[in-house]
């Protein structure tokens, strides 16, 4: 039963004293007043109270934004409250304030006011989230009664946080997927599954990325993987895929060819047991069948084929995207330009001058770890080990071949390790775990394959995949997803803070290669940061590399001044099972440093094709094993 609202707090005239007039220029954008037509009473009531309540929220979180942000929150407040109501325009609007501005706890206050409003009892809204786990974060924050939301997901666990069903919740928290898989070339105005008391939801939220189009791809090696189901189900369509498989590994890097119309797809069946890269390979090769595609390079001899459709239903606006890297990422300013449909609310970034960046200037992908992992580990744990009593947020990959980053740089670090705490990418946001924590280093680039950022910018510019794209505007989709991820990453910590429109002090260090850019962008993302060279400092090997050196090596040579320490020795001694590893630790220049101090050069002992022992220079002429 819906009950009737109480106390509305601060009073429309107090929050509206806090809010600039509308202005253009600067960092203050605005497009909002020029399409929503006035408020209701009713709405208008339910606006005041929201921002009243979002005012004492923040400020018991130690929040207090500037005028021109609070500015934005009310856009966000009011687009929500033009939904309600229905006088919404049919558009895409984006809030893209800075995290730690308040943007969901708008959210949450004007879900709570909505099903205490029995003046609205028959709307119903639906927040789209990209995983389960923010699902549940926002369901906590939110803190409504389990009889006035749903979660609707794949995952049954996951829904058993409401026991309400889907069509009697006022409110329905499910994830972006969920949209895709029931709405997929259909009417969200049709789709029964997102209803609300028999009829489609009008209040439309979209928390984090939206892009209008969705990528599609198929890769020579997918086509590869089709085959041998392919061959059980429908053998003239194996056929087909083989021959296509063949024609998409000869095509020319950067050509279009055309995908032959392939019958029958849709009614081939994958069951559980195939795995989820089987299905996606089939819906991708159905979305491409008789369509033309771009093939671009993969990895090695590998080839991609490229497509994009829609990734919304026609009839999803009007909705609320609430995206923090809206103002870094590129792919908003090509949906901008090429298409219509993207109103941007007004946006005021915080003032980054308590920020300090310091930047490595060196390759930091997966690529630069597996070759330089020990030399990247030890300058880390420096940095960290600097400030021994402060705490510490690592963003890293996620372990990956033989290479586990946190590992590494636990071992080189030499004060306590307990106040080290990290991040892999694809966890790096829409979480506030780490938001007291002042010192952060960004330890890798994350980097999409270059076919992926071609695909973005065909996907938000609406060009066909037949068309010629400019390298300038790939170049500026990556150097935006850039720092898309590295917003996010670095807004984990106390720079997410918000002091009077200003961020709470962090140390920021940033390993990223010149050619990236990312270093030239660093203060357009952040701005008032300030931006310095981190200097490498040459420290020495600790951990597993300075024991084989000096706990084993050394031992050795004290007990024995001639004696000859083959590797397979060293490896059994210290626990190194691969001998790959033994290789990159000699190869490594600390490591060689280690060795010339004490007096030992690599040898080589019988018939070997190279060396295989570590002996004194100057060593008597060895001639057996």
């Amino acid at each position: 039963m819906k009950h009737q609202p109480t106390l509305a707090g601060v009073s429309s005239q107090a929050i509206d004293c806090c809010l600039p007039a509308p202005v253009s220029g600067g960092n203050f954008s605005h497009s909002y007043n020029e399409v929503l037509t006035p408020p209701t009473l009713l709405t208008s009531e339910i606006k005041d109270r929201v921002l009243a309540k979002l005012k004492l929220q923040l400020q018991s979180y130690g929040q207090s934004p500037s005028p021109f942000q609070w500015a934005g929150l009310s856009d966000v407040v009011d687009t929500l409250t033009a939904m309600l109501c229905g006088t919404c325009p049919p558009k895409v609007h984006l809030s893209s304030l800075d995290p730690g501005m308040g943007k969901t706890t708008a959210l949450t206050q004007f879900l709570k006011e909505v099903v205490r409003s029995s003046d609205h009892a028959d709307v119903g809204v639906v927040v789209f989230l990209s995983r389960k786990a923010e699902i549940e974060r926002l369901v906590e924050e939110a803190n409504l009664r389990p009889d006035d939301f749903a979660v609707y997901t794949a995952d049954d666990e996951c829904n058993a946080i409401s026991p309400t069903p889907v069509n009697d919740a006022q409110v329905l928290f499910t994830t972006q997927q969920m949209l895709t898989s029931r709405c997929k070339g259909g009417s969200f105005e049709q789709c029964s599954a997102f209803y609300y008391l028999h009829r489609v939801r009008d209040v439309r939220v979209w928390d984090e990325t939206l892009e209008p189009s969705e990528v599609v791809t198929l890769s020579s090696d997918d086509l590869g993987e089709l085959l041998p189901y392919l061959r059980r189900m429908a053998v003239t369509t194996a056929d087909q895929v083989q021959d296509l498989l063949g024609k998409t590994v000869s095509a020319p890097s950067g050509s279009v060819i055309t995908i032959p119309a392939f019958e029958g797809l849709t009614g081939l069946r994958v069951s559980s047991d195939h795995g989820g890269s089987l299905r996606r390979n089939l819906d991708a090769l159905a979305a491409m069948s008789g369509r033309p595609v771009r093939i671009l390079p993969g990895q090695g001899k590998q080839k991609v084929a490229l497509h994009t459709r829609e990734a919304l239903p026609t009839d999803m606006a009007p909705l609320l995207v609430l995206d923090a890297s809206g103002r870094v990422r590129e792919t908003y300013n090509c949906w901008n330009r090429h298409r219509t449909g993207l109103v941007r609310l007004r946006s005021a970034p915080k003032d980054y001058s308590a920020l300090t960046v310091h930047v490595l200037d060196q390759g930091s992908g997966k690529d630069s770890w597996t070759k330089n992992d020990d030399r990247l580990a030890v300058e880390i744990a420096t940095v960290i080990d600097s400030k021994p009593d402060e705490p510490w947020l690592v963003v890293c990959h996620k372990d990956f071949v033989s290479i586990s980053i946190p590992k590494l740089i636990l071992e080189q670090v030499t004060t306590a390790r307990d106040r080290v705490q990290f991040v892999t990418w694809g966890q790096h946001t829409a979480t506030n775990a780490f938001a007291d924590i002042p010192n952060v280093v960004i330890a890798s680039t994350y980097c999409l394959p270059d076919w992926q950022y071609s695909g973005l910018a065909y996907a938000c510019s609406g060009r066909p995949v037949n068309q010629e794209l400019a390298h300038s505007a790939v170049g500026a989709i990556r150097l935006g997803e850039h720092g898309h991820n590295i917003y996010q990453a670095l807004c984990r910590a106390s720079v997410r803070g918000n002091d009077g429109g200003r961020c709470k002090p962090c140390t920021a260090y940033f390993i990223a290669a010149k050619a990236s850019g990312i270093r030239d962008k660093l203060a357009d993302w952040f701005p008032g940061c300030q931006v310095t060279t981190w200097s490498p400092s040459r420290r020495r090997l600790q951990g597993q590399k300075k024991r084989a050196v000096l706990d084993y090596i050394a031992t050795r040579r004290a007990e024995d001044p001639d004696a000859v320490i083959l590797f397979k020795e060293v490896q059994e001694a210290v626990g190194i099972s691969d001998r790959k590893q033994l290789t990159k630790i000699r190869k490594c220049e600390h490591f060689r440093a280690e060795l010339t101090e004490l007096g030992l050069q690599e040898h080589m002992i019988g018939n070997r094709k190279g060396a295989n022992a570590f002996i004194r220079f100057f060593h008597p002429i060895l001639s057996g094993d």
